[in-house]
């Protein structure tokens, strides 16, 4: 089955879809702008780092011309068309400072001349004593516009001649750096586009499933267990909404049998109940004579031992399931155990002419395990055996002994169980044979493995039918 989720995708009703895109939106969002600023701040840096060495590389060039000026090997003339040239290729403005640090030189972008202007900063100092510099910002606070400038001294030998100063405005460097930003942001843009789109499908694709399911606990909560989740995947959500699948399949089968369980109980107390009604009614209107009262209340004493039967069976179930079952663990010959079981049961045996074999490895097969549960587990199982046996059949009880285990089995030649019945037989509420149950509650069995998994054992059943039913269950063997 499978709901409209348009409401679903959209609404504000629903919060598992939301949390998710909201959840993946951020952290992905989070994700690409750091990306981005990362990316944006590496290719400033870059950027900034090439025009630095591409200033640092022409300064070289202009070192060797200023002291060539300063020899007198070139005139100024030579000089300035040089200093156009180069700032041009570099896209700087050139100053030619002397040792004092005057400005006698320049050449480039400035609009006010600086020719003859004394510059008395740190940096100049720091140049003149025979660094090599670069700075971002204002070089002067004269200046209009930050810069990036490259300063290094002109030397003859180790003689300082003066210095050269190189200034490049950022804001050219800005413009440049400013397409690499709007490629930068415009990826940015598509690739949360796209991220929008995959997160959308990817958190329907989880939430989808988990809002179905809590639609279809809603209609199991009501009754309705017809409804089944859609398995779109293989993943851990598919895997959920399989096992959703199963526990509903489960869960309609036990309402089934509860069902069952409650109209066959309702028959077995209402029938007892009508019988002993009737008899002692019969019995104080003088209905029944005198001489036929005590026929009438064995029967009354054996319908009295029916509901009692059942009222147990019900009471014992629910302190298992309760959590209020406890063990008493003592050492004792569960082969002696066998024996007396078989004695309580012997009058219905002998009803019945049926062959009971004795199969023991050991005359004394002792076990750690609470007495009176194992005892009960027993009479289960051989007045099953008893019950669905026809008369004149075969009835064993074995044990044997491997390594630190007791297996105990109960076998008959009776009915035996089907392919369709045999995976329900551990269920409550269960009877088999539907026509063959009557006085069965189906509650047996289902207490018989609850004894046998709080000992922390195994229990398992062979069966052809027709043919036969073989029980066996483990025990703990004590030396």
């Amino acid at each position: 089955m499978k709901l409209n989720s348009k409401k679903t995708a959209f609404g504000g009703i629903r919060s598992i879809f939301n949390k998710l895109m909201l959840a993946y939106l951020i952290a992905m969002l989070i994700m690409l702008i750091m990306m981005s600023l990362l990316m944006s701040n590496f290719l400033r840096d870059y950027y900034l780092n090439q025009k630095e060495q591409q200033l640092l590389n022409g300064g070289q060039d202009i070192n060797q011309l200023a002291a060539q000026y300063l020899l007198g090997y070139i005139d100024e003339k030579y000089l300035n068309f040089a200093l156009s040239t180069v700032d041009k290729t570099v896209n700087a403005s050139i100053w030619f400072v002397d040792n004092r640090g005057y400005v006698w030189a320049e050449s480039g972008f400035l609009d006010n001349s600086w020719r003859g202007v004394q510059l008395t900063g740190e940096d100049v100092k720091k140049v003149l004593s025979g660094e090599t510099i670069t700075k971002i910002g204002k070089f002067d606070d004269r200046f209009s516009t930050p810069m990036l400038t490259v300063g290094m001294p002109i030397k003859m030998g180790r003689l300082i001649m003066g210095a050269v100063f190189m200034h490049s405005p950022l804001y050219e460097i800005n413009m440049a750096l400013e397409s690499a930003y709007r490629f930068i942001w415009l990826s940015l843009l598509i690739s949360a586009s796209v991220a929008t789109i995959l997160i959308y499908w990817i958190s329907q694709r989880i939430s989808q499933p988990l809002i179905e399911m809590s639609d279809i606990a809603k209609s199991m909560s009501k009754g309705d267990f017809s409804q089944k989740a859609t398995v779109s995947s293989k993943d851990e959500v598919g895997q959920l909404a399989t096992s959703f699948n199963k526990m509903a399949e489960a869960l309609e089968n036990l309402e089934d049998m509860r069902r069952g369980f409650v109209s066959s109980v309702s028959h077995e107390l209402k029938s007892p109940l009508t019988s002993i009604r009737g008899f002692v009614q019969g019995i104080l209107d003088g209905t029944i004579p005198p001489e036929e009262q005590a026929q009438y209340l064995t029967i009354v004493l054996e319908e009295t031992d029916r509901l009692n039967k059942i009222i147990k069976e019900l009471l014992e179930l629910s302190r298992m399931e309760s959590s209020q079952f406890q063990l008493t663990m003592s050492n004792f010959d569960v082969n002696e155990l066998i024996r007396r079981v078989l004695l309580k049961q012997e009058k219905r045996i002998e009803q019945k002419e049926l062959d009971v074999q004795i199969d023991f490895e050991q005359d004394r097969c002792m076990v750690e395990a609470d007495r009176d549960r194992i005892e009960e587990v027993l009479i289960n199982l051989i007045d099953n055996a008893i019950k669905f046996t026809p008369e004149k059949g075969h009835l064993i009880v074995s044990t044997r002994i491997e390594g630190n285990k007791v297996y105990i089995s109960v076998s008959d030649s009776g009915i035996g169980i089907s392919e369709e019945d045999m995976p329900h037989i551990w269920e409550r509420f269960y009877t088999a044979d539907k026509s063959r149950a009557s006085g069965s509650t189906g509650l047996g069995l289902s207490i018989v493995k609850r004894i046998i998994e709080q000992h922390r054992q195994s229990i398992w059943v062979k069966s052809v039918p027709g043919q036969g039913t073989t029980f066996t269950f483990t025990l703990n063997h004590i030396e």
